[in-house]
Parts: C-alpha cells; structure tokens; sequence
C-alpha cells in the first residue's frame, strides 16, 4: 500500500470513529402533569415527537416529554378517549371523574349566510353541521381544539366548553 492510500485510509478510519464517539444532541424535555380523578388505574398512551405508555395508578403523576403535539389513548370508566393535545413545559392534563359526564351548550350563531363544518376535537370528536342562524348543540364539557372553512378561509383554534355560563360562539365573514 502505498503512503497516499495509507493516509487516505487513515483520515477515513479517524472520521469514523470521530463520528461514531459524538454523542448524539438531545432534545430538552418538559414535564406534563397528569391528574387522574377517574379513581381508578389508566393505561395512557401518547403518540407524538416520541411514543410513550404510561401506566397511572396514583391521583397525580408526571411524565417527561419531547414537548409538541401528542395524540392520546385511554380507557376510563369503561369510555375510551382519544384527541391531541400540545405538550409544553408546566402543561396540566387531566384525567376526568368517573360518572361525573357533564354536558355543554354550545350556542352557535351562523352570520355567514352559508353551510359549513364545525370539527370539534377533545374529550369527544364531533363534526357538526352548522347551517345559518341561532342554534344549540350539546357536548361533553371539556377543552377543544377546532377546525372550520368558513367564507373561503380555514379557521382553527381553541375553545373550553363549560357545563354553565358558555359565551355565544358567533360566526361570520368579517
């Protein structure tokens, strides 16, 4: 072998153990906090920037994340739940009672003078129908995220549903 094939060698061997010796770059986590009122033990499972199978027995437990958006699993009170929820640093989930199904009213007014679809995504999935005017639809309380195409333009966001004293949700062009 000659001295160019043999440093040509050499400098690969060097680059290769140098790569194989670089610890790879972690990503910082952040605790989510879980609160199970259900009263009983809850095979979570959350699906996100990493796979994770929590097994919760005690009222209040925490788990460290890649934060971001993360899709979950459960079986409680014989009722499975599934939606997604943005994981970030301090975030609270909570895990409902059991037996304790308390409903919303959503009043809706439609102002836009067309039809359209209301995606309602959290303790429950719902696609409502929204057609014009003043109407009442009822969901299980908790947090959703939704999606809309109202008057040509994509709308998303966030709203909590109480089971009292829930704000008229208005809809129009403007």
């Amino acid at each position: 072998m000659k001295f160019w094939e043999r440093a040509i060698l050499f400098s690969l061997m060097a680059v290769l153990l140098a790569a194989s010796a670089t610890p790879a770059i972690a990503k910082d986590k952040v605790t989510l906090r879980i609160w199970n009122l259900s009263q009983t033990a809850i095979d979570l499972k959350l699906n996100g920037p990493e796979t994770v199978n929590v097994r919760i027995v005690q009222p209040y437990t925490k788990v460290d994340l890649e934060p971001g958006r993360y899709g979950y699993r459960y079986v409680a009170c014989g009722h499975l739940f599934t939606g997604t929820l943005q994981v970030v640093d301090g975030k609270t989930f909570k895990l409902g009672k059991c037996g304790e199904r308390l409903t919303a009213t959503l009043k809706i007014t439609n102002l836009t003078g067309k039809t359209f679809y209301l995606l309602l995504n959290g303790p429950k999935l719902y696609l409502l129908t929204i057609i014009p005017g003043d109407y009442k639809y009822t969901v299980q309380a908790g947090r959703y995220e939704f999606k809309a195409f109202v008057c040509g333009v994509p709308r998303t966001g966030e709203k909590g549903m109480k089971s009292k004293n829930n704000e008229d949700w208005i809809w129009s062009c403007k």
